[in-house]
C-alpha cells in the first residue's frame, strides 16, 4: 500500500474538473497475430508489471491522501475495435474522441484502446496496428509513462511481483488520525521554508542572480477555451529533419512552431503579438518521491525575428534561462511546500478552483511537450513499431497543444486542438509541414532515411 504525494492527488483530483490523462500512441506495422491473440498476450505482460495493477483508494472524509492498492486485471482493460472507417484519418478521427475521455483511477489507472487493420498509416507497409495506451496522470508522468510502455512493448520480459494486501477503510482513518498532528506540523514549518524561499528569490532576482519571473503574454486565437470537441494531427518524419548541429530538436520545432503559429494567425488577419510564446515541459525533481516530476516553463517564439537561425539562438538562450529558475532552489522549495499540505486542504482548493474564469494573460500561448521515448525495438503482435505520438491535455486557457515524441529514428510532432480554438487543424498542419521544411533549409538540416 503507497500513499499518494500530494501533487500526484493533486493530479486525480483534477482530472475529474479538468481531464489531464495522458494518451500514449504507438503504430505497430504488419502484426502475425489476430484480436484475440493481441488481447491474450497484451494482458499477460500487463499482469507482470507491477505499477498496471493498481487502482486508487480514497481516504473516507479525505482525512488523508489516497492510497495506490492492488487490483486484478480485467479483459475489459483492453479495448480492441476495427472502425468502419479503417483508414489512418478514420483512425485518428476516432483517436480525437478519446481524447475528451478519463479513465476512473478508483477501479484502474489505464485502459488500453487496439486499432486493428488501419490502413494507410505513416511509415507502414501494410495494415497496421494502432495502439493508444490512455493513463491517469495521478499514476505517472510522461517519462514514467514511456518506460511503462516500453515494459509493455519492450523485448525485457518484467519478473512477477509481490502484490500487497488491501487496507480498510477503518484502517486508513485510523492511520490518517495518527498522521494529522505531524502533517499539521510539517505544513506550518514548509510555509515558513516557502515564504523565506520566495522572499530570496525576489532577492536574487533583482540582484541579477536568478532569472526574474517571467510576465504574462496576451492571448490569442489559440487561447480561446475548448468547447469539448476534440482533433488529433500528426506529422510523422525522421528524426533527422529536426536535428541540428547547433540546437536540440526541441530549439528547432519550437522555432517550426513560431513560423507556424505566426502564419496561421496573419493568415485569418490576426495581429501576432511580439511576446508570443510556449509553455515547455521540463523534467526535474519536484515534491520529493512524486510520480509526477516536472514543471512548465514559459518561453518566448519571438516571431518578429526574420532569421531563423537568429531566431532559434534566442529561443535557446530563454529556454536555458528559464530551466536555471526552475531548478533553482528557491523556487523547487517554494513547491515542495505542496507536499506538506494536508489533503483536506488541497482537495478543498480542488472543489473551489473556478474554471470558468478567463485569465488576463498567459504564461505561453501554447504548449509543447518534448518526450523521447527511446530506440525502436518495440513489438506487439509480432509487428514492429514505426512512430510513437502524444497528445498533452487542453485547459481553460490553452485549445492548442503541441507534442513532439521520438522513438528510434523517427520523430513525430502531434497536434492536439479543439475546433473553438483552432476550427481548421489539417490546414495547420501544412503549416507546421512547410515550417519544419522552412527550418530545415534555414539551419541546413538534410534528412536522410
Amino acid at each position: 500500500m503507497t500513499r499518494l504525494r500530494a501533487r500526484d492527488a493533486l493530479m486525480y483530483w483534477m482530472s475529474a474538473k479538468l481531464p489531464n490523462d495522458q494518451f500514449l500512441l504507438y503504430c505497430f506495422d504488419s502484426p502475425t497475430l489476430d484480436s484475440a491473440e493481441l488481447r491474450s498476450a497484451f494482458l499477460q505482460r500487463a499482469r507482470r508489471i507491477a505499477d498496471l495493477n493498481v487502482r486508487i483508494k480514497n481516504v473516507p472524509w479525505n482525512l488523508d491522501y489516497p492510497h495506490w492498492v492492488p487490483r486484478e486485471i480485467v479483459p475489459d482493460d483492453v479495448v480492441v475495435q476495427r472502425p468502419a472507417d479503417s483508414t489512418w484519418s478514420g483512425c485518428l478521427a476516432r483517436i480525437g474522441g478519446l481524447l475528451a475521455t478519463t479513465v476512473d483511477p478508483t477501479v484502474s489507472p489505464w485502459r488500453l484502446h487496439v486499432f486493428t487493420d488501419v490502413r494507410d498509416a505513416p511509415e507502414c507497409t501494410g495494415p497496421a496496428v494502432v495502439v493508444v495506451l490512455q493513463i491517469s496522470h495521478a499514476l505517472v508522468d510522461g517519462q514514467g509513462s514511456a518506460m511503462l510502455a516500453r515494459a509493455l512493448f519492450g523485448p525485457d520480459e518484467s519478473v512477477d511481483f509481490v502484490r500487497e494486501s488491501t487496507p480498510s477503510a477503518a484502517a486508513l482513518v485510523a492511520e490518517s488520525v495518527v498522521r494529522a498532528p505531524v502533517q499539521f506540523g510539517r505544513m506550518i514549518a514548509a510555509g515558513v521554508k516557502a515564504g523565506r524561499a520566495y522572499r530570496e528569490s525576489v532577492a536574487l532576482a533583482e540582484r541579477g542572480e536568478l532569472p526574474p519571473k517571467m510576465p504574462g503574454r496576451e492571448l490569442v486565437a489559440f487561447n480561446r477555451r475548448p468547447d469539448g470537441l476534440h482533433s488529433a494531427n500528426v506529422v510523422v518524419v525522421p528524426l533527422a529533419a529536426l536535428r541540428s548541429a547547433d540546437f536540440t530538436v526541441t530549439i528547432v520545432a519550437l522555432t517550426a512552431l513560431s513560423v507556424a503559429i505566426s502564419t496561421y494567425l496573419r493568415d485569418r488577419g490576426a495581429e501576432v503579438p511580439g511576446r508570443l510564446g510556449a509553455e515547455v515541459t521540463v523534467a526535474h525533481r519536484v515534491g520529493g518521491t512524486s510520480r509526477n516530476n516536472y514543471s512548465n516553463v514559459g518561453v518566448g517564439l519571438f516571431p518578429h525575428e526574420p532569421d531563423l537561425a537568429a531566431r532559434a539562438r534566442l529561443i535557446k538562450a530563454e529556454l536555458a534561462q528559464r530551466r536555471i529558475r526552475a531548478a533553482h532552489p528557491s523556487i523547487t522549495t517554494q513547491g515542495e511546500s505542496l507536499d506538506a499540505t494536508p489533503a483536506a486542504f488541497v482537495r478543498t482548493g480542488v472543489v473551489r478552483f473556478d474554471l470558468s474564469r478567463t485569465p488576463a494573460t498567459v504564461s505561453g500561448n501554447t504548449v509543447l511537450t518534448s518526450i523521447d521515448r527511446g530506440p525502436a525495438n518495440l513489438r506487439f503482435g509480432g509487428g514492429p513499431v514505426r512512430f510513437t505520438a502524444g497528445f498533452p491535455a487542453l485547459s481553460p486557457a490553452m485549445g492548442v497543444t503541441h507534442g513532439i515524441y521520438t522513438i528510434g529514428d523517427t520523430l513525430t510532432l502531434c497536434i492536439h486542438s479543439s475546433p473553438a480554438a483552432l476550427p481548421d487543424p489539417h490546414s495547420y498542419e501544412s503549416l507546421i509541414r512547410k515550417a519544419i521544411a522552412e527550418a530545415g533549409q534555414a539551419f541546413r538540416i538534410t534528412p536522410k532515411r
